[in-house]
């Protein structure tokens, strides 16, 4: 296995032209779902919820060929020294969302009341 030492630039000054920069990614709704499955016992219930999203990385005005606009070098220098003066290239393609939740919840049931007020505890994650 050999280690990745980055890519080794002989410029007097520092290439990067934006400091902190951030991806942006495109806002579509039609790139995700979301499902939930349970079990109702008169009262008490139990359900499962799953949901998947992904944002695909903007091409700011559509200028990027090619998928130039996914890359991005990063500094590998830490500190104020630069002394290394070296970096190294990453690819960026998307954003991907998926969260895991499972409810544990009680239907308060009341007679003549046309809505049914609940409680539900749960735990879940975003992996």
């Amino acid at each position: 296995k050999k280690d990745w030492d980055g890519v080794k630039s002989t410029a007097s000054t520092s290439l990067f032209t934006e400091k902190d920069y951030s991806f942006k990614y495109e806002n579509n709704p039609f790139l995700g779902f979301a499902g939930a499955i349970g079990y109702s016992m008169n009262g008490p219930r139990i359900e499962f919820e799953v949901s998947y999203e992904t944002f695909d990385v903007k091409n700011p005005g559509g200028k990027y060929k090619n998928d130039a606009h996914m890359y991005c070098a990063l500094d590998t220098a830490t500190g104020s020294s630069a002394a290394a003066n070296t970096s190294v290239m990453v690819k960026n393609e998307n954003l991907t969302d998926i969260s895991l939740m499972l409810n544990a919840c009680y239907d308060i049931v009341l007679d003549g009341m046309p809505v049914s007020p609940y409680v539900c505890a749960g735990i879940g994650t975003d992996l």
